[in-house]
């Protein structure tokens, strides 16, 4: 989903509203949550959408923002009673990409048999680590499989001549909705985000996946404390979908993985 998509939808909802940050997993300042505030000239609410993960929050921080804001949107209902301790107004509506599929026909009908989407990310870094790891795993694949084919999605920031150009010819580069391309495969290798959360939608089995840095990972792991990388896993509560993360992210196991059946349930 767009980003104009997201506030459209919540101003929609809540008339005379107007969002204090309206990009997906974005941590706002407590300064910026004021910026807006003051620039109100009528009694709006400010609303901060789409909060990042509430364990990288601070209760200074979550104090300071609370001065500047009179609602609080969260897209997970876990979210809810942590901020809710804390004296925010806190409001959960579902997340905005479930409207998305309401009207949708049955995922099944649409689906190519035989075809893995490969989601590689979105950002400069989470491009430069898993092209390389899904390139040798669609080789892997077509050579124990020749019958199967790749479809890997980029988003328009990124170039499909740059990419294909170093990619096996087996792999075919496209930037399309999310959606559209997990409803037209069997099953899918994502990076870790909000795409995890659309292939579980159109029910579409898959593996997660992330590698970063090591000084990225190990101050992602001093600063979230949560058990789960996937969005799926972290509503669930428990493991449904494999990831593997790191130095597990690799050729064999995602190989593995997918030639075994995936769990739907590993609760």
């Amino acid at each position: 989903m767009s980003i104009e998509k997201d506030e459209s939808m919540l101003v929609h909802h809540i008339p005379g509203t107007e969002l204090v940050s309206k990009y997906p997993f974005l941590l706002v300042s407590s300064k910026h949550c004021e910026n807006v505030k003051r620039e109100n000239k009528i009694n709006k609410y400010s609303i901060l959408g789409m909060l990042k993960n509430k364990k990288t929050l601070s209760k200074n921080r979550v104090l300071k923002i609370k001065k500047y804001i009179d609602k609080l949107i969260v897209v997970f209902p876990f979210e809810v009673s942590w901020f809710k301790k804390y004296g925010l107004d806190v409001k959960f509506f579902g997340h905005p990409l479930i409207d998305q599929f309401r009207t949708v026909e049955k995922f099944d009908k649409h689906k190519q048999p035989n075809t893995v989407a490969l989601f590689p990310g979105s950002r400069h870094q989470e491009i430069k680590k898993h092209l390389p790891l899904l390139n040798l795993v669609a080789k892997k694949l077509k050579k124990e499989r020749p019958s199967l084919r790749f479809i890997m999605n980029i988003s328009p920031s990124h170039s499909i001549e740059e990419v294909q150009s170093q990619l096996v010819s087996d792999i075919r580069v496209v930037q399309k909705n999310s959606s559209d391309v997990f409803m037209s495969c069997s099953a899918a290798v994502v990076t870790s985000g909000t795409a995890t959360l659309e292939c579980a939608i159109t029910e579409t089995p898959f593996i997660v996946i992330y590698k970063a840095s090591l000084l990225s990972w190990l101050i992602a792991k001093f600063l979230l404390s949560v058990p789960f990388i996937c969005i799926v896993n972290l509503l669930a509560n428990k493991e449904i979908v494999p990831e593997l993360v790191q130095g597990d992210a690799s050729v064999l196991n995602i190989c593995l993985l997918y030639t075994s059946p995936i769990p739907r349930d590993r609760g």
